[in-house]
């Protein structure tokens, strides 16, 4: 006889609801579609396993109003109900609109130094969160190019590229594509050239050799976030190479920007404001088995 429910029966105990993470990401016509902003959303869902929404939705009356800044050179824009995880400075001029509430992490040790001498408390605890996609998207290299080009959006479609050459199969990678769109194309190349940061920062996360290039002065900043990026690799001291009207594909073929350092990740995943213990378990076992920019050190 199957077992009678009745009144004085215990009801299950109401699943509670995880609460949103409030999230700051450009959505203008432009930055909005590039392939590091977009990210945002998609990967902090991901790492927080909880709703996200944009922080602008968030009222303004709420006590416990808080909103994360991850991916992205917006620090400067900081208000002071921000908690910021991972973002930096797009230029060393710029002054910061507020302070924010927390600074966890930020991109590089540029953004830090810059925090400091502005009388900012910043932990030495860095690392550009995209660094993290492979915990997301696994994609094994499946070379099939010599060379991929990446654009920066304000570039893309609008600077030349040098013509192309017989003896080199070149990709060129649109970095307003899809999020693992752009992952697939990048580890079917050996090497990579980009003006995008994130096109630079996605290569290396996977294990694919990248340097920075400038087609143009279109980009804003004076490159102090590429620096504050390349710092965290040992190579704060890079210089964009010129793209000019005598560069050959060969020539981009060639270029080498050696990688020294890899960051650990244990330490800017330990601090995420928005993680519980056991989702940081788990990106951290991804991290470990799809994270490649090891395979770079000496290459």
């Amino acid at each position: 006889m199957s077992e009678q429910t009745t009144d004085e029966t215990p009801a299950a105990p109401a699943k509670q609801k995880k609460p949103i993470v409030w999230l700051h990401w450009a959505t203008d016509a432009l930055i909005g579609r590039n392939w590091g902003d977009k990210l945002n959303p998609a990967l902090v869902r991901f790492l927080s396993g909880r709703k996200v929404r944009h922080g602008n939705d968030l009222p303004t009356d709420r006590e416990d109003r808080t909103v994360y800044s991850v991916i992205g050179s917006h620090i400067a824009r900081s208000e002071a109900h921000w908690v910021v995880w991972g973002t930096g400075f797009i230029s060393l001029d710029q002054k910061m609109r507020a302070t924010p509430k927390q600074i966890c992490a930020v991109r590089g040790p540029l953004t830090r130094k810059k925090l400091n001498g502005m009388g900012i408390a910043c932990p030495q605890t860095y690392g550009d969160a995209a660094l993290l996609y492979p915990a997301m998207h696994a994609a094994p290299r499946d070379i099939k190019y010599d060379l991929g080009i990446i654009q920066h959006i304000r570039e893309a479609g609008e600077i030349p590229l040098p013509p192309m050459d017989d003896g080199i199969s070149v990709k060129v990678i649109d970095i307003t594509g899809g999020l693992t769109e752009v992952i697939d194309e990048i580890v079917s190349c050996r090497r990579i050239v980009s003006s995008s940061l994130h096109g630079q920062i996605a290569s290396h996360a996977y294990g694919v050799p990248a340097s920075w290039v400038s087609f143009s002065d279109r980009p804003k900043g004076d490159g102090f976030k590429f620096r504050d990026y390349w710092a965290t690799a040992g190579n704060a001291e890079v210089q964009p190479t010129p793209v000019t009207a005598e560069t050959t594909m060969r020539d981009l073929a060639a270029l080498r920007t050696p990688v020294t350092e890899v960051l650990d990740l244990d330490a800017l995943i330990d601090c995420c404001p928005f993680m519980d213990d056991d989702r940081k378990h788990k990106v951290s076992r991804l991290v470990r088995k799809n994270f490649r920019m090891h395979d770079l050190l000496g290459e």
